[in-house]
């Protein structure tokens, strides 16, 4: 029976793709070895000495790993693969300055070469560098249309960006090419909350959970998107089926106290919110929500503390100052707190807590009999709130065409005569 070819009576080439098909199936001492006995005979053989270089950075040596892939490309300059290997190594240790020109390099040895474009584009986005980044993938998905990675980055690049419907549309193409990879079903979620599809994206979030149940940005923005549908009990639970994943998050206990508030449920709203203080002391917006729950619990000494427990951290927070007006007993009182209303307004440049300042301010004037003054912070604090909700004038202009296109004329009249 024949025996296999033994190293000695194999070519260099030979050895190496060997090496290679070991090194692809996971065996990495055995590829070492052959790639070893390369090097034995020609020690400057510059893809065996890449080859050990990817090895050490699979099993946790960058350092050794990136000694290693420069010395081979000391040897074959120009090579696309060695130079996207150190590239990579460099990210994995933090260096995407030092990561991007290898990339460039590498594409410009290979211009056909999408995983430089990915690993490229990757480098940019760790720079800040956003228009370079989509720049790569896309030509990573020009090159190779199925490349699920470089269509995810992109569709998460798209969503930082604002831009949500594109995202949509990537993270579509996404789970159209990986149906079974959770995260790009999360992304997809993502994208279509953020372009206002909420139900779709409700659809969304219930199967990145299918795929994956311990993704906790799963279930927070599952119970976001409930919540905006109104669906304050399904919200409640999926903050309740969140919390156990995570159970030292303030922002889930306290995510889950404001839904329960909402509710009704003001003794569970409560220890949620006490329990979220107590995980992030110092944090002024759980103080301020445990003194809203004592506030309506009717336990007013209670809530002055923990408003003033905010106001300890941060003097201008507008939530604890609004609801501390709302407590103000008398004309003292009330002028006192306006004047920290006044100092939290002239540090305040956010305009939701510029506008909570002004209606604290309109509280306390009105209780002061300033009705004037009361009606002019008033007036202000809504001209803020306006502010903050855009109006969609194409958005409006396609709902009438489509109320027009859906109802009579005599329906609308009968209506407005019911109305």
């Amino acid at each position: 029976m024949s025996q296999p070819p033994q190293p000695t009576a194999l070519s260099a080439q030979q050895l190496f793709d060997n090496a290679q098909r070991l090194h692809a199936a996971g065996e990495l001492r055995q590829a070492e070895h052959l790639y070893r006995e390369i090097l034995r005979r020609d020690p400057s053989h510059a893809a065996a000495v890449g080859a050990l270089g990817v090895i050490a950075c699979q099993t946790g040596n960058l350092e050794a790993g990136v000694k290693l892939l420069r010395e081979a490309l000391a040897h074959a300059p120009g090579d696309a693969d060695l130079n996207n290997n150190l590239g990579m190594a460099l990210m994995s240790m933090g260096d995407a300055v030092a990561a991007r020109p290898l990339f460039e390099l590498a594409l410009t040895a290979r211009p056909r070469f999408p995983e430089a474009h990915f690993n490229g584009g990757n480098a940019c986005l760790a720079e800040g560098q956003h228009a370079a980044a989509e720049k790569h993938y896309r030509a990573a998905l020009r090159q190779r249309a199925d490349y699920v990675d470089a269509a995810n980055n992109l569709g998460n690049l798209l969503f930082d960006l604002g831009r949500m419907d594109e995202a949509a549309q990537c993270m579509h193409k996404v789970v159209q090419l990986a149906p079974r990879f959770a995260p790009g079903q999360l992304g997809l979620a993502r994208a279509l909350a953020g372009a206002g599809k909420t139900e779709q994206a409700v659809a969304a979030c219930r199967r990145a959970l299918e795929l994956d149940d311990t993704q906790l940005p799963a279930w927070e923005l599952l119970a976001m998107c409930l919540r905006r549908l109104g669906e304050l009990e399904g919200a409640a639970q999926t903050l309740a089926r969140a919390v156990p994943l995570a159970p030292q998050s303030a922002t889930l206990r306290d995510q889950l106290g404001l839904v329960q508030f909402s509710l009704g449920q003001v003794e569970e709203a409560a220890a949620n919110f006490e329990a979220a203080e107590a995980i992030a002391a110092g944090q002024p917006q759980y103080a301020t929500h445990v003194g809203m729950a004592a506030s309506a619990r009717g336990d007013r000494e209670r809530a002055r503390l923990a408003f003033e427990r905010a106001l300890a951290v941060a003097p201008g927070h507008a939530e604890a100052l609004r609801n501390l007006a709302e407590m103000a007993a008398d004309d003292a009182q009330a002028r006192a707190l306006e004047q920290r209303i006044d100092r939290g307004l002239a540090s305040a440049t956010d305009s939701a807590a510029r506008s909570q300042l002004l209606f604290a301010q309109g509280r306390l004037r009105d209780l002061r009999g300033d009705y004037t003054g009361a009606f002019a912070s008033f007036s202000a604090a809504n001209a803020l709130r306006r502010d903050a909700v855009p109006f969609d004038r194409a958005g409006q202009r396609q709902f009438i065409d489509a109320v027009i296109e859906t109802f009579s004329e005599d329906f609308m009249r009968r209506a407005s005569l019911h109305a």
